[in-house]
């Protein structure tokens, strides 16, 4: 008997754990509610990952979203930890922090997205009680994946000897279009969710640009021009995407 009644404690508690993490996540009161009054941005940030945290180690029965819960909490921490530090733009700092950086938010994002699908909610990966939090990692997701793309075409000239030749767009749309091919080759482009993103050839021996944003984040654009080299960089919405300025 005791074992039947610590069972069904255990699966109320699990159940009422999973009720409030699909709360906080699909309802931007609760979110705000269970971020705290702190007027520091960094220090709700943390009252959020923590009560994530909490919740997720109550859930039985839910591997996938109890995995999901922590390691989105685990990055939101890292995120404010980094932030702290004096991190925040990935084009001011080493190439592994910046790489870290990408990974964080990444893995932010993922974890976001399978916590929605686990609630039966759109998995969007973006939060919008959190928006400060979610949109910064939307943000650094289009820059890694035009990271990512340099490195797909990169690959293409190495095996081909040529760069491509016709333009692209692609929006990844609710993970519609995770990966794009590139040409006949065996580089592919991969996107996060919600990433739209624009190769621009100049010639077949180069240069081109690379544009993106994430419509999850907050506006920004990031352009890689070969031409000049260099780092990706933040910039102005492009006039016209298609041409990356």
């Amino acid at each position: 008997m005791a074992l039947l009644v610590g069972g069904a404690i255990t699966a109320v508690v699990s159940s009422s754990a999973k009720s409030e993490l699909c709360d906080m996540i699909g309802n931007q009161e609760s979110f705000v509610r269970a971020s705290g009054d702190d007027s520091d941005k960094l220090v709700k940030i943390e009252t959020v990952a923590k009560r994530i945290r909490t919740l997720a180690g109550r859930l039985v029965f839910s591997g996938e979203f109890k995995d999901a819960g922590v390691g989105f909490a685990d990055s939101l921490e890292t995120m404010v930890t980094l932030r702290r530090a004096g991190f925040e733009d990935t084009d001011e700092v080493s190439a592994s922090t910046a790489a870290r950086m990408d990974e964080v938010a990444l893995s932010g994002v993922e974890n976001l997205s399978q916590m929605q699908r686990s609630c039966g909610l759109l998995a969007t990966g973006e939060l919008g009680g959190a928006a400060s939090a979610t949109a910064e990692m939307a943000d650094k997701s289009a820059q890694s994946d035009v990271r990512g793309a340099i490195g797909a075409v990169e690959r293409y000239y190495s095996e081909t000897g040529n760069y491509p030749i016709t333009s692209m767009s692609e929006y990844n749309n609710g993970g519609s279009t995770p990966q794009v091919a590139l040409g006949t080759s065996s580089q592919k482009i991969t996107l996060s969710d919600k990433t739209e993103l624009y190769y621009v050839p100049i010639s077949g021996i180069g240069p081109y640009k690379i544009c993106a944003t994430n419509t999850g984040g907050s506006g920004k654009w990031y352009l890689y021009d070969s031409a000049k080299g260099g780092s990706v960089d933040a910039v102005s919405k492009p006039a016209t995407p298609t041409s990356c300025a």
